[in-house]
């Protein structure tokens, strides 16, 4: 890969990390202890189940949202939202990218999953947020401009970076 296009996809990479760093911070409370989903995020989590439920086109999901994602919507919130956090990091340091991005893939694909029938602005969001986190996983795109860099000069065989 060329240098140019190594500098494109981790400036991407540090692009989406902000993205979840910004998603985080609106969704955490840092007053308690550790770090959890605020309460109004709990509540609104709440409310889009519900929405997202309505209708929904694939029965499997939509069985499994009622099953077990409606019911524990206050832990969805908390999880999420420290997924959000460990993946922004990951993101932004260019640390362990392979597992942040695949952490992120997930997150895109439960949400997309979610969202599936609520739009082209929701799905498009969630298919590029999946393609990019699949692309810095197989591209181990932390190593220009990211700590993975000296990772992978100490342990060259690891695919972790």
């Amino acid at each position: 890969m060329s240098m140019q296009a190594e500098r494109g996809l981790a400036l991407l990479r540090i692009i989406s990390g902000l993205w979840f760093l910004k998603a985080a911070l609106n969704h955490l409370t840092f007053e308690t202890k550790p770090p959890w989903a605020s309460e109004f995020w709990q509540q609104e989590m709440g409310r889009l189940m519900g929405l997202y439920g309505e209708n929904h086109p694939f029965p499997w999901f939509k069985s499994f949202m009622e099953q077990y994602l409606v019911p524990n919507q206050a832990t969805l919130a908390g999880v999420s939202s420290l997924v959000e956090l460990v993946v922004a990091g990951s993101l932004c340091l260019g640390l362990l990218t392979p597992v942040g991005a695949l952490a992120g893939l997930l997150y895109a694909g439960v949400f997309g999953l979610m969202k599936a029938h609520t739009g082209l602005g929701p799905q498009g969001l969630y298919l590029m947020l999946a393609g990019s986190m699949l692309v810095f996983a197989l591209c181990r795109a932390g190593r220009h401009w990211g700590m993975d860099a000296g990772l992978a000069r100490m342990w060259e065989d690891s695919p972790l970076w």
